[in-house]
């Protein structure tokens, strides 16, 4: 059985830094095969919004967005993928003005959904007539962290999975693996915080606008119900669901059917990326050591001490959307 697959979905050529390191990962995913004599197939499928990560885990285990995972043959899931469950939220509501959108804010629950975040925003768009529509982009913290309801998802040292994983070291990363019982404990335990997140984004949206009719409220930093993992995508069988993508703050919106997306019949369904994606003016990037990330762009290299300071902006829509929905005004609070 082959072990490592990538299949693109985007229309242009991916960059070849970030095929790199998928490949990378791929390398050492067949170490791991070898030396635990599991078997299994690995496959990534690249969306058009396939792109480098924020994430600091993620980067250093050489994982991207705008990407999914998905393992065959053996259920098996890597928790450096960081998944939490974050996602977008659109409601139409009523048309107002600036002053009356700032009165209405709940800024306390807005702070709650990290609204503050570099790529979490809260966005108002119009489309040219008298329609007008919130979107919400946002994650909540209790996902990261065991609690006494639910077992936290990302791999703090002292986290249920984290301690149960086996830590694998390859030639490329480092990596907390979940096998078997575990691995699907893990993509359970993924489902309920999605009905969780969903509930509150769902409550932000409403404290800010109690009259919202809700249009769309889905994670991209999930696994969907064929265990696929997404990151930075959206999954659906329904080719009448109207899908809400963003370009980020201060951009376009648009409304999209699944039908102009890529229909995946192993998948018996719609992958679809989140939106335009994060674009990096950037050839290659590694850490120079524990704190600093050495980037080298065209002619120059640039340290940074951190990803989240890299200078960074969005690409345009993947592709023309039904609707187009213009920006009017952006909230970032937290």
């Amino acid at each position: 059985m082959k072990n490592f697959n990538i299949i693109e979905l985007n229309q242009n050529k991916p960059h070849l830094g970030l095929l790199n390191r998928l490949k990378k990962f791929g390398e050492d995913m067949d170490i791991f095969k070898r030396k635990k004599n599991v078997d299994f197939q690995l496959d990534f499928y690249i969306l058009d919004d396939f792109g480098m990560t924020l994430n600091e885990n993620r980067f250093k285990s050489n994982l991207t967005i705008g990407t999914c995972m998905k393992f065959t043959g053996r259920d098996i899931f890597i928790l450096e993928t960081m998944i939490n469950c974050c996602g977008i939220i659109a409601a139409k509501i009523p048309k107002m003005n600036i002053s009356q959108i700032i009165e209405s804010l709940d800024t306390k629950s807005l702070a709650y959904i990290n609204c503050s975040r570099k790529n979490h925003f809260l966005n108002i768009y119009f489309d040219g007539t008298d329609n007008y529509y919130a979107i919400i982009h946002g994650s909540f913290s209790e996902v990261k962290k065991d609690t006494d309801s639910l077992k936290g998802l990302y791999p703090f040292k002292e986290s249920y999975f984290f301690r149960n994983s086996d830590n694998f070291v390859g030639n490329h990363g480092n990596y907390s693996i979940l096998i078997d019982d575990l691995a699907i404990e893990y993509k359970e335990t993924v489902a309920k915080w999605d009905v969780f997140s969903k509930k509150e984004r769902a409550n932000v949206m409403k404290s800010c606008f109690p009259e919202a009719e809700i249009v769309f409220n889905e994670s991209h930093m999930t696994v969907d119900a064929n265990g696929t993992v997404l990151m930075g995508a959206y999954f659906t069988q329904d080719t009448n669901k109207n899908m809400y993508l963003t370009e980020g703050p201060e951009k376009a919106a648009g409304i999209f059917k699944p039908l102009q997306f890529n229909f995946i019949p192993e998948l018996n369904g719609y992958l679809i990326p989140h939106g335009g994606g994060i674009d990096f003016d950037f050839i290659e990037a590694n850490f120079h050591n524990e704190e600093t990330v050495c980037f080298t762009k065209k002619q120059n290299s640039v340290l940074v001490n951190k990803l989240s300071d890299l200078t960074y902006g969005y690409k345009p829509l993947v592709k023309e959307p039904t609707v187009l929905l213009k920006p009017f005004f952006e909230c970032k609070i937290g």
